[in-house]
């Protein structure tokens, strides 16, 4: 089993949210792979500086009376289950779905705002074509109870279990496409586009470029499952 901590600072304009919460996980062997569970549960401090937004429209503006901070409660809870070629994970996180409000007339005409519940379903299988060839898919879906949502279907190839293409098809109407190469096996390097075909391209331009490193550091020496595909 494992303990940990989570603390973020999210900041948006007028808005700065921090997250402050704990997280318990634990692991059993479940046939060829293995199946954890996870929970965490903290609180949210929501800040809003009122001052710096400019309202279009007067009447929506916020009154001077509104609440500029407050604390509500947030719990997530998480299933995942992995063998060497594949793998299935679901989490539901603002499971109490809390409810807050910035005025006391909201509260009092329960008229408040609501964080819903947000649902992530996702599953992946690798397929070993041959020594040299290995085909990656996986599928995310994420939804909330409010009937929004997104579906991404990822596939990529596998050569030599060093170089690696990869193509990423999402409801978003965006296109992502990939390439990875592992320098060995802990240091990986790569390069990603994404071109959305939406109306948001006429304001982003043709689309956006990403490169990233990553390092695998294997500090407590544990064995290492190799070839690892995920």
């Amino acid at each position: 089993m494992g303990v940990g901590l989570n603390v973020t600072n999210d900041k948006i304009g007028p808005k700065n949210i921090i997250t402050a919460t704990a997280v318990y996980a634990y692991r059993i062997k479940v046939g060829a792979g293995t199946l954890a569970f996870g929970l965490r549960g903290g609180i949210q401090n929501y800040n809003y500086n009122w001052d710096m937004i400019e309202y279009k429209d007067k009447e929506d503006q916020i009154p001077n009376t509104a609440v500029g901070s407050f604390v509500i409660p947030t719990f997530d809870f998480g299933l995942y289950y992995n063998t060497n070629t594949f793998y299935a994970g679901l989490a539901l996180e603002h499971m109490n779905e809390a409810q807050f409000s910035f005025t006391k007339a909201m509260v009092e005409t329960n008229n408040g705002a609501q964080v819903y519940s947000h649902i992530t379903g996702t599953i992946g299988k690798a397929f070993v074509l041959n020594n040299e060839l290995v085909l990656k898919t996986s599928t995310l879906i994420r939804s909330d109870r409010q009937g929004n949502g997104n579906i991404d279907v990822n596939g990529s190839i596998l050569i030599n279990k060093t170089i690696q293409f990869g193509l990423t098809l999402n409801t978003r109407k965006s296109i992502i496409i990939l390439a990875e190469y592992n320098i060995n096996k802990n240091f990986r390097l790569g390069y990603a586009y994404d071109h959305n075909f939406s109306a948001l391209t006429q304001t982003t331009g043709s689309g956006s470029h990403e490169i990233f490193v990553g390092y695998d550091f294997n500090l407590s020496k544990t064995r290492v499952t190799s070839p690892r595909y995920f």
